[in-house]
């Protein structure tokens, strides 16, 4: 770009401070550096220095007697910058106090049955419905910790360190916005307190010495090649040139970059050694220490990151603590050695035990350690402590709301002494989640009852109750409760938030309808959602509709013609497209379109593991007995395939012993499951042991409302000679799910009609 005024003497004087060499290979890599007057300031020339390739923009005041960065124009600019670039910084919100109020909760979904292997597939439009968020774009799936503990802080501070990736700052502009911080002695708002506002016309503009120009323009220089490097991969010269630049600057800015450049290259070794020379240097600094603990954290070198976090912890005031345990519950949970990582959390909380104020929470987040540690017993003795120390504590009705999800009946009344007295509407909604998941749809509506009458514009509470009327069969309650959603999103202020508000209760109403065999209106929803065609969830919620229509080609087609953009997203169109086919009176279609996949991913246990219960559906036994054996001796931690093999052998009345113990080792990994204890039970039913089965399939049901145990137990008691208990149970089933396949083979075998 061509010169907009005259040339000034400044100009070359200035220039030639970057040196001949210095210009010349900023040219030769596309920088270039027009000149171009600034309308407020007679002698001030602006230089931008654009750099094609890797998008950096640079703009700086220039001065016949020296230069610096107009200060109100620029502190605007970074302050804008700050909050462009907020979100991808480093956790620098991890630790930080909650701004926002509490998430008002989830919305709820078609939930394909975890891992329940031999008693059948689950269908798309038979299963229970669970949960999502109205207002967060991140499903929340099964249960754990944050999907309740988020209620409590913002969705910023949830965020952590994602290995390398989530460390980093990628917008280059901001990179050299911070150049131009330390080469003109500004620092960006953030950084630092904005000055007073000041008129145009009363700012002084402080022209700098020789020396310090000349320094600072040695500096620029070699922050400008230190970028370049980075830019082309050379991650070595380039953490060199910045160390050096910090070193004589001083600055905790260029550290920062430093420690950005070595987590890009993806070495974790030069990123720790930057950030342990960053703390070491600025012992006060919270971004240095947040940085060296969550670099040790993803080294898995957790023993050394007591230290940090033991200053992280101290640095912290009072009223920000709740927050801060919960940012680092999460980041310590995805330790490799979880149990050593629930002692180091616990260590570092010792002090805030004795606090009466913080022991509810820090016992909580003890509690959510020992558990994501498999301590359960030890997680049951961190609530008892923390409900001793505040039983009306949201962090301890958290810890035993997830608990409770992980089978612990008796954290429930610690739960409720909290919901009997003005609980915060999300828990509570989080307190109804954990019922309908156990399948206590009554329950479920004795909380969202009162919830709704005292929060009427809770528009996640409306779309767990349309779930529950559904499940219950309250068709027309369940499409206006979806429709009282639809109403509330179009009032959101926020137009992301408002998309995506209604994009769920469209893609809710879209299951519900489905559930109540109503195709059309199925369709009508999802054809409300803008963009459908490009995703995956709405076009096979489509294509299941098409198909129950008789238009299973159609449904085929609509998926094949979702787009891809890697890998991954191709086994999730074909497991989608091979899941139409299950459930659609297709099975030897979707075993061999599942095989391709096994083919192509055969080191996928899970894939093996689906492949292998297809194969059973389509009749191929010898074929599923031995991909499930496979997985086993590959994978003997995959207790689901211990069940499914036992389970196959128990429904075939064979191998009974070898059924037993396969089931066995598959309890003794997942000894709450209650889908596990029915093949248990199966298997006592087929040796005879109708009492022990018995009692065993009473258990799981009462644990879990399943309509495949109630065909179990009805034909337990059934085969006892207690045969009105056995209708009743069957009954109960019908009118949940009178296709089911277990069931309805169960009544025809026996030839009864409850």
């Amino acid at each position: 770009m061509k010169p907009r005024a005259k040339t000034r003497p400044a100009k070359v004087r200035f220039v030639q401070r970057f040196h001949s060499q210095a210009i010349e290979q900023l040219a030769s890599d596309g920088i270039a550096f027009p000149l171009r007057g600034y309308h407020r300031a007679k002698a001030a020339w602006i230089v931008q220095a654009e750099h094609a390739f890797i998008r950096l923009h640079l703009k700086m005041v220039m001065l016949t007697q020296g230069w610096q960065i107009i200060g109100k124009a620029q502190t605007a600019r970074h302050t804008q910058m700050h909050h462009e670039h907020a979100a991808i910084q480093i956790n620098q919100q991890v630790f930080a106090t909650t701004t926002y109020p509490l998430h008002p909760g989830a919305l709820q979904f078609f939930r394909v049955t975890p891992q329940r292997p031999a008693q059948g597939f689950p269908h798309a439009d038979e299963q229970n419905l669970c949960t999502f968020n109205v207002l967060s774009k991140a499903s929340t799936g099964d249960f754990n910790l944050w999907k309740f503990w988020h209620l409590m802080i913002s969705s910023t501070t949830r965020k952590c360190l994602d290995y390398y990736g989530s460390m980093l700052s990628t917008l280059r502009n901001w990179r050299l916005a911070l150049i131009s911080a330390f080469a003109f002695g500004t620092l960006p708002a953030w950084a630092q307190e904005a000055p007073p506002p000041q008129d145009a016309t009363h700012r002084a503009l402080q022209p700098l010495d020789d020396e310090s120009a000349a320094l600072n323009a040695e500096l620029f220089y070699d922050l400008l090649v230190g970028e370049m490097a980075a830019s082309q991969g050379d991650a070595v010269n380039a953490i060199a040139l910045l160390m050096e630049a910090a070193r004589q600057s001083q600055s905790q800015q260029l550290y920062q970059r430093a420690a950005e450049i070595a987590l890009q290259a993806r070495s974790g070794p030069q990123a720790l050694m930057v950030a342990n020379e960053w703390q070491t240097n600025f012992p006060q600094s919270r971004d240095a220490n947040r940085y060296l603990l969550q670099i040790l954290l993803m080294l898995n070198r957790v023993s050394e990151s007591q230290e940090a976090l033991n200053r992280e912890i101290a640095w912290t005031n009072t009223a920000a603590k709740p927050a801060t345990y919960l940012a680092i519950a999460q980041i310590y949970s995805r330790a490799t050695d979880r149990v050593l990582a629930a002692a180091v959390v616990e260590q570092a909380l010792q002090a805030d035990l004795q606090n009466s104020d913080l022991a509810p929470a820090a016992w909580a987040t003890i509690g959510h350690m020992r558990l994501a540690a498999s301590q359960k017993d030890l997680a049951m003795q961190a609530l008892v402590h923390a409900h001793a120390q505040g039983p009306l504590s949201g962090a301890t009705a958290l810890l035993a709301l997830e608990l409770m999800e992980a089978g612990n009946a008796a954290a429930e009344a610690m739960a409720q002494d909290y919901m009997h007295n003005e609980p915060a509407p999300a828990i509570q909604l989080a307190y109804a989640r954990v019922l309908i998941g156990q399948d206590r749809w009554e329950d479920a509506q004795s909380q969202l009852t009162p919830l709704l009458k005292a929060h009427p514009d809770m528009a996640d509470a409306w779309m767990t109750q349309a779930s529950v009327h559904a499940q219950l069969k309250q068709w027309k309650k369940a499409q206006q409760a979806i429709q009282r959603v639809e109403s509330l999103a179009q009032a959101f202020p926020n137009e992301e938030q408002r998309k995506h508000a209604l994009s769920q209760a469209y893609l809710q109403g879209g299951r519900i309808s489905l559930h109540q065999k109503d195709y059309a209106q199925a369709l009508t929803w999802l054809e409300k959602i803008p963009n459908a065609s490009e995703q995956l969830n709405v076009q096979s919620l489509k294509a299941m509709a098409l198909a129950k229509q008789g238009k299973l080609a159609h449904g085929r087609a609509l998926i094949r013609a979702v787009p891809t953009n890697n890998d991954a997203e191709m086994v999730q169109k074909r497991q989608a497209e091979v899941a139409l086919l299950r459930d659609n009176g297709a099975p030897q279609e979707a075993y061999l379109l599942q095989r391709t996949l096994f083919e192509q991913l055969p080191n996928d246990a899970n894939i093996a593991y689906e492949t292998a219960l297809l194969a059973e559906r389509a009749g191929k036994i010898d074929t599923m007995e031995s991909i499930l054996r496979n997985v086993i001796a590959k994978h003997p931690d995959h207790f689901h395939a211990f069940n499914a093999l036992g389970y196959s052998y128990a429904d075939r009345g064979i191998r009974l012993a070898e059924a037993k113990e396969l089931i066995e080792t598959a309890l003794r990994h997942a000894p709450n499951d209650p889908f596990i204890t029915d093949s248990l039970a199966w298997v006592e039913f087929r040796m005879g042991n109708k009492q022990k089965a018995l009692e065993l399939l009473e258990a799981a049901f009462a644990q879990r409302n399943d309509v495949e145990i109630a065909a179990h137990l009805g034909e337990v008691l059934w085969s006892m000679g207690n045969q009105e208990r056995a209708r009743n149970v069957w009954r109960q089933a019908l009118d949940r799910d009178a296709d089911n396949e277990t069931l309805r083979t169960t009544l025809e075998r026996l030839q009864v009609k409850p």
